[in-house]
């Protein structure tokens, strides 16, 4: 809720206890993450985003969160890779995919 409402800080302050409270909690790594993103905390961002997935491998979003994180970066390769898991682990469900393709088009990222 915070998150959404741009309350950056207090939206990490809670997420970090709930990680405190249950270090297997994936959702809240990834959303801890997003909101490091929002920050342009990039690095924090795919550390969370990385601890999302190692708790849950299928988590398509974490990986395409993480994938955003690399393309500001400027690391296309690592982004494309999270946009290829992405798409692979969200094949078994009806959420949004992410897509390198869409990037790729619009020359946000180069292969």
């Amino acid at each position: 809720m915070y998150r959404k409402g741009g309350e950056f800080d207090q939206a990490i302050t809670d997420l970090t206890k709930a990680v405190e409270l249950d270090p297997q909690y994936d959702w809240a790594y990834a959303e801890r993450g997003s909101a490091y993103s929002e920050q342009g905390e990039f690095d924090l961002a795919i550390a969370d985003f990385t601890k999302a997935v190692e708790h849950n491998p299928q988590y398509y979003w974490a990986f395409g969160k993480r994938g955003e994180a690399h393309k500001e970066q400027g690391k296309s390769d690592l982004a494309i890779a999270d946009f290829t898991k992405a798409i692979r682990s969200s094949l078994t469900t009806t959420g949004p995919m992410p897509s390198a393709g869409v990037c790729i088009a619009r020359g946000e990222i180069s292969t």
